[in-house]
């Protein structure tokens, strides 16, 4: 949501969207796939694979939360600019 907010769409929110049923917010059917993929990756390198595998060091474990958010905030802000899993809006 901050890289969303502050990063795309550099601070601006159209308020009037956010209720509209057919709004730039509904992306598909009301499901933000980017954001998704994003926060599931997130998680498997903050809480998952920390526990399960010795490839990340140990004091990974400890920063998990903070390296979590920060791959997904890259993660979801390459899709985004790709415009990867973005369909078009029904008219």
């Amino acid at each position: 949501m901050m890289v969303d907010f502050y990063l795309i769409r550099k601070g601006s929110l159209n308020v009037e969207a956010l209720y509209q049923e057919n709004g730039e917010f509904r992306f598909q059917n009301g499901w933000h796939v980017n954001a998704l993929i994003a926060a599931g990756i997130g998680i498997l390198f903050s809480s998952i694979l920390p526990g399960f595998t010795t490839l990340l060091p140990s004091w990974w474990g400890v920063y998990g939360w903070f390296f979590g958010v920060a791959i997904s905030g890259v993660i979801y802000y390459g899709l985004r600019a790709t415009k990867v899993g973005m369909e078009p809006k029904p008219a």
